[in-house]
């Protein structure tokens, strides 16, 4: 026998669920439910995390890293690219890891 899980794909972000084949069903409903909780403004939010996140890496100290990334991630990035504002998130994160500054004291 061969099973599948069943998928939801926000690339770069990729959600699994199996079951072992044991409830197919079971699992196409838990991944209708994480496609309703990770819509499509996921894909672009990871993509630009990891471009923030490889450009830190090989800038800055570990330390230093960890603190602008975070200040990132405390940034409502979701919500500006769930509205269709994709290039504001954009320029407030870069402003936050180069800079280390407040985007919307620019």
């Amino acid at each position: 026998d061969v099973t599948f899980g069943a998928v939801v794909r926000r690339d770069p972000l990729v959600i699994g669920v199996a079951t072992g084949g044991a409830a197919p069903r079971v699992a196409a409903r838990i991944r209708d439910q994480l496609a309703a909780a990770y819509g499509p403004e996921w894909g672009p939010y990871c993509r630009l995390l990891g471009e923030l996140r490889a450009w830190a890496r090989a800038r800055l100290p570990a330390a230093l890293r960890r603190e602008a990334l975070g200040r990132v991630e405390a940034l409502p990035l979701l919500e500006w690219i769930r509205a269709g504002q994709t290039d504001r998130a954009v320029r407030a994160a870069w402003t936050v890891v180069r800079e280390g500054g407040d985007p919307d004291a620019r």
